[in-house]
This record gives C-alpha cells, structure tokens and sequence, in this order.
C-alpha cells in the first residue's frame, strides 16, 4: 500500500487521486487523435463534453458509493468530500455519466451514438488506472489467498493475504480498450463499440466479483453482479436487434438499387420501341 504518493509543503497528495488523473489524460489525449481520424466534431467540443462528463462520472461514481457505504460517513458527513482518499462505484459514474453525455450531446447537436463510440475506449482505460489507485489505496480488495496469488495490504484493516483483484481488472480493462480499437474496423452499427463496452466491463466485474471481498450477497451473488447480468442481457439485445437491422436495411437498399436498375432497362427498352416506330 502507498496511499500517499508525495507531498506538496506537507500537503499530501493521495495514490487514488494521481491514478485517477492519468486515466483522464491518458483517455483525453486518446479521444482527441481518435477524432481526427473520425472526425466527428471540433477538438473545443470534445474538450467541454469531456470536462462535463468527468465532473458528472465523478459525482455519480461518488453519490453511489456513499449509498452503498453510508456507515463508514454516518458520523463525519463531512468526509463525503472527500474525493482524495478514494471511494467510487464505477457503476454509479457510468449511469450519472452517461445521462449527462446524451444531454451535452443534444444540447450540441450531436450524434450522441457516435460520441458514445468515440469514448468507449477511453473509459475502459479510466477504469484501468483507477483500479491501480484502488489497489494503491488499499481498497476494494480481493477474498482471503495464499501465496503466490495473495498480497497484503498493510493498514488497510484487513487480515492476511489477499487477491489483488484490483491488477487483475486493470490488465483486463486495458485488454478490452484495445479489443474496441480494434473493433472500429468491423462494427456494423453507430454505438455498437459503446454498448460492446458496457457488456465487456460488466463481463470483467461479474467475475472479479467472485474472489472480491463484496458484501451483501444474495443468492450468492453480489448486487454488482446482478447489475453486471442486466447490463450484459442488455447489451447482448441491443447487439443482435441493432445488428439484424442493419441487414434489412442493406438489404432493402439492394432490392431499391435492382429496382431502380430494372426501371432505367424498361425505359431505355420502351425508347428503343418508340424510336423503332418513329424511324418506321
């Protein structure tokens, strides 16, 4: 654990805090280059939309795990404010987060499918570095382990070693960012990249969540799990809808082109018939 990574004429400055602001950049800078190849909208634009949705991703990530946790604030309601010590719910970001990017995006007027998809990847890499802070931190940790896959994480309150379940997102959120890139190249719809990111973190959690030290459980399961599951059948739905109508639409533009082609044959054929009768 290395809670604190430096301090500034004595004031600390907190692990999660610098993870979390290399994310950003490393997301920001990575939305600009991929806008210049897409060109969707002005770099002006994309900065704005960007600093709205850190700011709402921020409070939604905040409001939700203060929810989820409010013992540990019951008694210094102050500490809610408290943004340098850690304590996020990435569900809570992604929910806040998005319903602010769609009220930019139509604000702007702009296409919000391809705004999503512009951003998709970037936040999979958010993700990534925040979950390094988490484990930095000494937070959201894993269930009890044995070496060599345990760690121990000092002054965190906790006994023995630990699945560090936090490197274990990290690796697979980077992993996922470079899926989407790649799939730019053979997405069928607008916002398929989007929702394939939703169902591919949802995918990560679900199974973290089963060597993570997560409590309640219902069923055996956790409720991020179960909004994990809801998030997938969602994706999966919108993925197969989206997809088979983007072949009726191919389709229904083939069959318009052959029709347009047999009508320019019946004319060129009817005029041939009239220019024979004339030259009779």
């Amino acid at each position: 654990m290395h809670r604190v990574a430096f301090s500034i004429f004595g004031f600390p400055i907190y692990s999660y805090g610098v993870m979390i602001v290399i994310g950003v950049l490393i997301g920001y800078f990575l939305i600009l280059h991929r806008n210049k190849k897409l060109k969707i909208t002005d770099s002006d634009v994309i900065t704005d939309c960007f600093i709205w949705l850190l700011i709402s991703g921020l409070a939604g990530g905040r409001i939700a795990y203060v929810m989820l946790n409010f013992r540990e604030y019951a008694n210094d309601l102050p500490s809610i404010l408290n943004l340098r010590a850690g304590g996020l719910t990435l569900y809570g970001a992604l929910i806040l987060g998005s319903t602010f990017f769609i009220i930019f995006c139509k604000l702007k007027k702009l296409d919000p499918r391809e705004m999503l998809d512009l951003f998709a990847p970037s936040v999979l890499i958010g993700i990534g570095f925040g979950r390094v802070g988490c484990f930095l931190n000494g937070c959201c940790y894993g269930m009890h382990a044995s070496a060599p896959f345990g760690v121990v994480f000092k002054d965190a309150g906790v006994e023995g070693m630990r699945y560090p379940v936090q490197i274990y997102e990290m690796f697979a959120t980077f992993i996922g960012a470079g899926f989407l890139l790649y799939y730019d190249k053979i997405k069928k719809f607008k916002v398929e990249s989007f929702i394939l990111m939703s169902a591919i973190y949802a995918g990560i959690r679900f199974c973290i969540e089963f060597i993570r030290e997560s409590f309640p459980r219902y069923f055996g399961l956790s409720i991020a799990q179960y909004f994990s599951l809801f998030l997938i059948a969602i994706a999966v739905f919108l993925i197969v809808k989206f997809r088979n109508d983007s072949k009726n639409v191919k389709k229904a533009e083939k069959s318009e082109k052959v029709e347009q082609k047999e009508e320019k044959k019946s004319k060129q054929n009817s005029s041939k018939k009239k220019n024979k009768k004339s030259k009779k």
